[in-house]
Parts: C-alpha cells; sequence; structure tokens
C-alpha cells in the first residue's frame, strides 16, 4: 500500500508472519511486529453482543474472546488449519479450514458445533 502523501509503501503482514508462527497467532504477529510490518492483518469476526472470534490455524481451533475485556470464552476444535471466519445474521460463526477441506458451523451463543460441510 503506498501512502497518499509521499513514496513510501506500507508491508502488510497478511495473518502474521506465518512462516515462523501460526497463521493469526499471538506468535505470528509478535514475530510480524518484530520484522517490522506496518500492519498486520488477521482473521477475526465479531458477533451482535461484540464477542470477537479468531481463527487459530496453530492449534486448530476458533476462539472467542468478550470484546470488552479480551477474556478468553470458548475454544473450539474446528478442524484442520482454519483460515478464516465470519459470522452470518443468525449469529453462526464459519470457520473455513485449509487442510481438511471443510468448513465448521458454530452455534455463535452456545459455541458448540452444529455441522462440518466439505468444500472443494
Amino acid at each position: 500500500m503506498k501512502h497518499p502523501i509521499d513514496d513510501y509503501v506500507m508491508v502488510a503482514a497478511h495473518r502474521g508472519d506465518w512462516r515462523n508462527g501460526a497463521e493469526n497467532s499471538l506468535q505470528a504477529i509478535d514475530m510480524a511486529i518484530k520484522m517490522g510490518v506496518d500492519i498486520v492483518e488477521i482473521d477475526i469476526a465479531v458477533t451482535s453482543d461484540n464477542e470477537v472470534w479468531v481463527a487459530c490455524s496453530g492449534n486448530n481451533l476458533a476462539v472467542s474472546l468478550n470484546g470488552g475485556t479480551g477474556e478468553v470464552k470458548h475454544s473450539v476444535n474446528v478442524g484442520t488449519h482454519p483460515i478464516g471466519i465470519g459470522v452470518d445474521a443468525d449469529q453462526n460463526i464459519w470457520a473455513v479450514n485449509k487442510e481438511s477441506n471443510n468448513i465448521t458451523k458454530i452455534n455463535g451463543i452456545t459455541a458448540e458445533v452444529i455441522g462440518h460441510y466439505p468444500v472443494g
């Protein structure tokens, strides 16, 4: 990304430094910051009640955090290598899993897995 005022090009790390830490993990974010990147982009979704869900590739989890305190509320095993996460209008969480080639649907309120659906 080019800064609109000068010729400085910003460097973004998608999912952190995924070569040296699991994608979207705190380790990958920390490593990217230490490398000197300008922006770290991670895969998160926020529900209407301010719960933040993060795809954690390193441990195959979708993790929910209290949006106000950062306290971990739920950790849900969603399959191998989750790389994306989203929330639908019914507050269901959808986690895309790279290695297991499926999408996991989670009840965003109870954190129970509703199902795994094949893709590809």
